[in-house]
């Protein structure tokens, strides 16, 4: 293992280590999270109610549910808790293709064939924790030399949609219905992980050229570049929500990380801008300098998720080149 990959497996555990910290110390201070913790620990579903909390549903995952029920209900009745969880939303498009995809590979090694592990552990300790300390070191030492199947591109692209729904339901539908608690509990508990059991039935190829490789390439390239769209969509809209609701950036950094700030808002923070640093430390130890020069120029007009989708799309679009060109191997 060479030098630049000892450095990027350091930075992305000290990413991931830097998040854990800083989240655990965000829900030791905060008051209202060591009230649901309080409250839904001891698993009395009259209690919470009585406590003044909003019900949950135990069959979606106990207790653990209980707190983040209320934890999403924090973050949507909060403006800030939009923004913070909606950048989180709009990195899921690059971030599910690039997990899903990468396990089925061909040459995929180690703890990169286990998204749903690392995705499950994520729902415990927060994405910004495991993406970077796990997901990245397993990518940097065993990425496969291949390609995945085109029926494995076309699921993760339709795990897309639920979870798309299920969060624009969370922050647009009415927090009242029983349907609003049920999707705060898919959304945070473990059943969201889960949905990529549905890519089993597509391994990785048994080659690394087999017969359709070219056309699994092209595929993957035309979802990165099609998931740009959404992202970027949500990237204006979080823009929209910020000038409607806060007169000054002063305001608005505030809200999301300040002593006014709900512990729920800042604990997002954390995991939304870990979480795009990391993704960014991804394409700097596997893309060429010029595309992530690319995704720098895109950031400020398209939003980082967006950018990062292109420079992923152009990584693809090189690999197809390399294929058709001067012979096959991995862009590394």
């Amino acid at each position: 293992m060479g030098v630049a990959k000892c450095l990027g497996i350091v930075c992305a555990v000290a990413l991931g280590i830097g998040a854990f910290t800083a989240t655990q110390l965000v829900m030791a201070k905060d008051a209202n999270i060591q009230k649901y913790q309080k409250y839904c620990i001891k698993g009395n579903i009259t209690q919470v109610e009585e406590a003044g909390l909003h019900a949950y549903e135990p069959m979606l995952g106990g207790s653990f549910t209980c707190i983040l029920t209320q934890f999403i209900l924090a973050l949507v009745e909060d403006p800030a808790g939009m923004l913070a969880w909606g950048l989180i939303a709009t990195l899921l498009f690059p971030l599910t293709l690039l997990m899903y995809v990468e396990a089925g590979r061909y040459g995929a090694k180690g703890l990169l064939r286990w998204p749903i592990l690392v995705l499950f552990l994520g729902q415990l300790l927060g994405i910004s924790t495991t993406f970077p300390a796990l997901w990245l070191p397993a990518a940097f030492r065993g990425q496969g030399s291949g390609v995945s199947s085109s029926g494995r591109i076309w699921m993760a692209l339709l795990l897309l949609v639920p979870i798309t729904l299920v969060e624009l339901y969370i922050f647009f539908g009415s927090t009242a219905s029983n349907a609003w608690t049920i999707c705060a509990g898919l959304l945070t508990g473990p059943g969201l992980p889960f949905l990529g059991i549905l890519l089993w039935p597509f391994p990785a190829p048994g080659s690394e050229k087999f017969s359709g490789a070219e056309h699994s390439i092209r595929l993957l390239r035309g979802a990165y570049w099609a998931c740009m769209l959404p992202a970027a969509a949500g990237y204006y809209f979080l823009i929209y929500h910020a000038y409607m609701n806060y007169d000054t950036p002063t305001e608005l950094l505030a809200a999301l990380w300040g002593k006014s700030a709900d512990g729920s808002v800042m604990f997002m923070t954390v995991d939304s801008c870990v979480l795009t640093l990391a993704l960014f430390l991804y394409l700097i130890m596997t893309c060429p300098c010029s595309d992530l020069a690319l995704t720098c120029l895109l950031t400020p007009f398209l939003g980082p998720a967006a950018a990062i989708c292109a420079a992923l799309g152009q990584r693809e679009a090189a690999r197809l080149k390399e294929f058709n060109g001067e012979g096959w191997q991995a862009l590394l």
